[in-house]
């Protein structure tokens, strides 16, 4: 959602610095800023690697939440998005009590949040 938007370098260059103006975080779903590229220097934000509910079916969640151990078993860490629906909320939270047997933590997104140099 609202990838259309952020291709509109004028509309979106103001309100990313109003989110660095205020502090605030802006969270990418890994499609819209790369393209824009208009980020303000000092802007917070990340961007995700993987759309965990693109599909909203258990089979196809299930295999992007194993996806995303796997990445961050080889590269350390890993930023994953959800759509708040009940499916979703229900496999990550049964996902997320076994992530400590293996030793993956989850983190806020703030832990993984870089400012934009």
């Amino acid at each position: 959602m609202g990838e259309r938007f952020l291709t509109n370098t004028q509309h979106v260059g103001s309100i990313l610095e109003q989110l660095r103006t205020r502090g605030l975080i802006y969270v990418d779903n890994g499609k819209g800023l790369k393209t824009v590229n208009v980020a303000p220097k000092g802007l917070v934000f990340a961007a995700s690697e993987l759309d965990v509910d693109e599909r909203l079916f258990k089979e196809s969640i299930d295999a992007r939440l194993r996806r995303l151990i796997t990445v961050t078993q080889e590269q350390g860490q890993v930023v994953g998005i959800a759509k708040a629906t009940p499916l979703s909320l229900t496999r990550i939270v049964e996902w997320s009590q076994s992530l400590s047997t293996i030793g993956i933590e989850l983190a806020p997104i703030s832990a993984l949040a870089k400012a934009e140099p």
